[in-house]
């Protein structure tokens, strides 16, 4: 049964609601921030306050009260639709915290791009999908020859960003430098998963030479730990200039890194060993 409105203006706010709840209530949460973050400028940032948690509702209900909005609205989830990069993509990195780990290192190194990571939520998966939805060109922006050929760009308020396409080439040679990283590693056998006191003497020697990352977590987690001192050692001497070639080849600082940490240790259990047995003998 239709509704009759006696008030024409009834009638416009009734569709305009309507309007409202079926083009943002299908979208996804990532939509709805890039959303939010394009509309905000137009409407001088009145958006800001809706938080991510409920986004869709908070953008239903904060964009009922604009004027002449639903245009806007369509353009910019057009362009949304255009740059935003499907989960599908990032299937591969979630594998373990180690992948996420590099892979967002990675993106942070390199040249001629630049994202926020605070879009969504605390997780690094978070802080990878925020670096490539807002992922835009730094005005040094030169492009990777392994990147090419650059299909056209996008234009939208004032910046210029790459297209869908684009992001997706540069995750495939992220994904290709990791996977390369994996297969020149001779060290995660040796740092084993369950001793508590390697992956601690482990961290500490690279913090003292300045190499551990420190990525914010929980340090108490051990299992974290040793996947932030991975990444810390397959990143020695990490250059953004693997972007640009086909091959990556360990660095022979990372190389001979490798080889003293494990003779420090070699040392640190056979110091560990005789204070034991020592011990013992007093006993």
């Amino acid at each position: 049964m239709a509704i009759i409105f006696s008030n024409p203006k009834d009638r416009e706010a009734f569709e305009k609601r309507k309007f409202l709840e079926k083009t943002i209530g299908k979208i996804s949460d990532r939509e709805a921030v890039l959303l939010r973050n394009l509309l905000n400028p137009h409407l001088e940032n009145r958006l800001s306050h809706i938080q991510i948690v409920n986004i869709k509702e908070g953008l239903i209900y904060s964009l009922y009260t604009e004027e002449n909005v639903l245009e806007m609205i369509e353009e910019n989830l057009s362009y949304v639709r255009l740059v935003l990069l499907p989960d599908e993509n990032l299937e591969w990195l979630d594998t373990n915290a180690r992948t996420q780990f590099t892979c967002l290192s990675i993106l942070k190194e390199i040249p001629g791009y630049e994202g926020q990571i605070d879009l969504y939520g605390n997780t690094i998966l978070n802080h990878i999908q925020s670096y490539f939805d807002s992922m835009a060109y730094s005005s040094q922006h030169i492009q990777p020859q392994s990147i090419q050929p650059q299909t056209r760009t996008q234009q939208f308020n004032g910046k210029q960003f790459p297209t869908l396409d684009e992001k997706v080439k540069v995750l495939e040679k992220v994904k290709s430098i990791y996977d390369q990283i994996m297969n020149s590693d001779n060290y995660s056998k040796w740092l084993k998963v369950g001793d508590e006191h390697q992956i601690q003497w482990t961290k500490n020697y690279l913090q003292e030479s300045n190499l551990y990352l420190g990525i914010g977590i929980d340090q108490e987690n051990f299992l974290l730990v040793r996947d932030i001192v991975l990444t810390s050692l397959d990143l020695i001497k990490y250059s953004s200039s693997l972007m640009s070639i086909e091959k990556y080849v360990p660095s022979p600082e990372r190389t001979l890194f490798v080889d003293k940490m494990k003779r420090a240790w070699s040392q640190q259990k056979y110091r560990d060993a005789g204070k034991t047995k020592s011990l013992t003998t007093c006993h």
